[in-house]
């Protein structure tokens, strides 16, 4: 099980050590999202992030075809969203 407030995909443990030894946890930190991956990051859906993105409120980078959000991009981007509802 994963700690509170990290995502459970991203979390990772060793097997459990033998008796006495430590445990060893590793958060993979991605460097960039795909949109599906910045929607579960961030509870937004899919379609809003394509707006803001359409809108250039959010930068994507491509890696050929797929758009990818650097993980600073999107923590700017809901960092700058309004802090009351309907702004």
């Amino acid at each position: 099980m994963s700690p509170p407030g990290l995502n459970p995909l991203l979390h990772l443990t060793n097997p459990p050590p033998p008796e006495g030894g430590a445990v060893a946890t590793y958060v993979i930190q991605p460097v960039a999202y795909d949109i599906p991956g910045a929607a579960l990051a961030t509870g937004l859906s899919e379609r809003a992030l394509r707006r803001h993105i359409n809108a250039g409120a959010l930068t994507v980078r491509y890696s050929g075809t797929k758009p990818l959000i650097e993980r600073d991009e999107l923590a700017a981007f809901v960092a700058a969203l309004p802090s009351t509802k309907g702004e």
